[in-house]
Order: C-alpha cells, then structure tokens, then sequence
C-alpha cells in the first residue's frame, strides 16, 4: 500500500531542490561568465602594462644618453678683467680654455684674430 501524502511529499522535496539547484547552478554560471571576462581584460591590461612599460624604459635609457651627453656651464663664473683667467669652486686661477674644456664638451682650435695680428705682429708684412 502507498502512503500518498508522504510520496507526495517527498517529491515536493525533489521538486523544491531540483528548483533550489537550478537557480544556484545559473548564478554560479553568471559568476563564472563574469569571472572569465575579468581575466580576459586583466590579460589584455597586463599586455598593454608591459607594452607601455618597455617603450617608457627606452625612453628612459634615451633620455639617460641624452643628459650624459649634456654638460653645461651655469650660474656666475668668476673671471678676471685683465688676463682672462677664472676662478673655480676651490678659488684656483685657470685659464679661459681649461675652465671651460673641463665643464663642457667644448675644445679649442687657437687662431689670431687681424685686430691682434696688427697689434702684436705689425713688423711681418702678412
């Protein structure tokens, strides 16, 4: 003999838990879609991270070159009326041309102007 109200019962039970684990299993399938869309972007910002990363690193070593190429004179330099010679940081007396080659890139190619060519040499006949 069959006790209906308990078989019917118990496949209410069935039918409330089968309802139970459907509404879970499409949420955790939404949550799982959602998930893998967020690796997905992360992958993507990952990639385009390290893209900008290694073209700012080549800038970066592009500049470094740059400013090691770059010496330059700054501020007041010290330098006498008469004879031309400068002082440095340590009060020493140098020369224009010796000051000047160690604090930048620059050298010297010596030459007599004709205002001094005149002035010290008039006896040549040049």
């Amino acid at each position: 003999m069959i006790n209906w109200p308990v078989e019917w019962t118990k496949l209410l039970l069935i039918y409330i838990f089968n309802l139970y684990l459907s509404f879970t299993a499409k949420t955790a399938e939404y949550l799982r879609t959602l998930n893998q869309s967020a690796i997905r972007r992360a992958k993507e910002e990952l990639v385009l991270r390290k893209e900008t990363e290694e073209k700012l690193k080549r800038k970066h070593i592009r500049l470094q070159n740059a400013f090691a190429e770059i010496k330059v004179l700054r501020g007041i330099v010290p330098i006498c009326s008469f004879c031309k010679k400068i002082r440095d940081d340590k009060g020493y007396w140098n020369q224009l041309e010796a000051y000047i080659r160690e604090h930048s890139e620059a050298e010297f190619s010596h030459g007599i102007c004709p205002e001094c060519m005149k002035k010290y040499y008039s006896d040549y006949d040049l």
